[in-house]
């Protein structure tokens, strides 16, 4: 009874090492060093960051781990980089802007926007207000000109 036993040990061992492997995937969790990581325990965000590693974690319904790019992103617009702009004087101007930022607050990040797709929308609105609030103070000639004493 027991060489049989020992004849089938390969695939006891296999089965003990595939069912360890989902308790790994299933309990764990990675933070890379480039990211952060904004847990939320039953519906609650939690207010700790987990630092880059490995991290115990309660499987799904019970935790939820999303996880943030915290490097510089740029984004240049949804609607298009380049558009038309009016200056003071009513004329018009081809302006293209761009920006870049990071997550400061991962909490704050994901109780108002929940996804980059909604803060890039965001700051799509915000960017083409402050372009033509900006371009809108000058006239033309104070924009594109040779002359310093024009430069306003």
């Amino acid at each position: 009874m027991s060489s049989k036993v020992f004849k089938h040990w390969p695939t006891l061992l296999l089965g003990v090492f595939v069912f360890a492997v989902l308790l790994v995937a299933v309990f764990t969790y990675q933070v890379s060093s480039t990211e952060v990581a904004v847990v939320e325990r039953m519906g609650q965000m939690l207010n700790e960051h987990p630092a880059p590693g490995l991290h115990f974690r309660w499987p799904y319904p019970f935790e939820k781990i999303t996880k943030y790019d915290k490097r510089l992103h740029c984004f240049g617009g949804h609607e298009g980089q380049i558009e038309e702009t009016a200056t003071a004087d009513k004329q018009n101007i081809l302006v293209g802007v761009f920006i870049t930022y990071r997550i400061s607050d991962p909490l704050v990040f994901a109780k108002s926007m929940t996804s980059f797709k909604k803060a890039e929308s965001e700051l799509d609105i915000w960017m083409r207000g402050a372009k033509n609030a900006a371009f809108g103070k000058y006239n033309f000639d104070q924009i594109l000109t040779t002359d310093p004493k024009k430069c306003g």
